[in-house]
């Protein structure tokens, strides 16, 4: 009697063959770079439109497998009601994603800090 296979192979270098998709800001959103790092997932962001805010990271962001550290690029929502002081932090860029934004020139306000 033959056993049944419980795990599927392991296909190597798929995800460099297959195009990368770069998320962009929506209409509510903005870039940002990560400041400094607070107790209980919250965190000082330093926005593209010159604001600071105090972003929180969501429960569901620790599921996506993203880390948000000091001098990470992220994006981040801007509620309707205290937008200019609060925010959440909806995702987090690596390396790649951070290369493809500098060809875009969609980093120039990173200077500015």
């Amino acid at each position: 009697m033959k056993r049944k296979q419980q795990h599927k192979p392991i296909k190597h270098n798929a995800s460099a063959e297959q195009p990368q998709f770069l998320r962009l800001p929506k209409s509510n959103e903005v870039l940002g770079i990560v400041i400094q790092r607070l107790a209980n997932k919250h965190f000082y962001v330093k926005c593209s439109d010159g604001k600071v805010r105090l972003c929180r990271m969501p429960g569901s962001f620790k599921f996506k497998k993203m880390w948000v550290r000091e001098n990470s690029i992220v994006i981040v929502e801007i509620p309707p009601i205290q937008g200019n002081i609060k925010g959440e932090i909806v995702y987090s860029y690596n390396d790649v994603g951070k290369s493809k934004l500098e060809e875009r020139k969609l980093l120039d306000f990173v200077n500015l800090l």
